[in-house]
């Protein structure tokens, strides 16, 4: 249960950074897919497919990580 406490702080530090972030990573990251963890960027790639495989090929492990998708300048998203 400790351990799932540990995970979840990180997690939500990882995205708070994120969100502090987005303008400066949205100039190198723009249209793709990034995996976060210790407040910087594990991995990237142009889809969700493709990050999991290097996720798996670096042994790191999804559940472990904050992935969020960084739209392309001027795409609106609708939530």
């Amino acid at each position: 249960m400790n351990e799932d406490l540990i995970l979840l702080d990180e997690s939500m530090q990882d995205l708070e950074w994120f969100q502090k972030n987005s303008n400066e990573l949205a100039v190198e990251y723009e249209g793709q897919i990034v995996a976060i963890k210790n407040k910087r960027i594990m991995a990237n790639a142009k889809n969700s497919q493709m990050l999991l495989e290097i996720l798996e090929r670096n042994n790191v492990d999804p559940s472990t990580v904050i992935i969020e998708r960084i739209p392309h300048k001027g795409e609106i998203i609708i939530l």
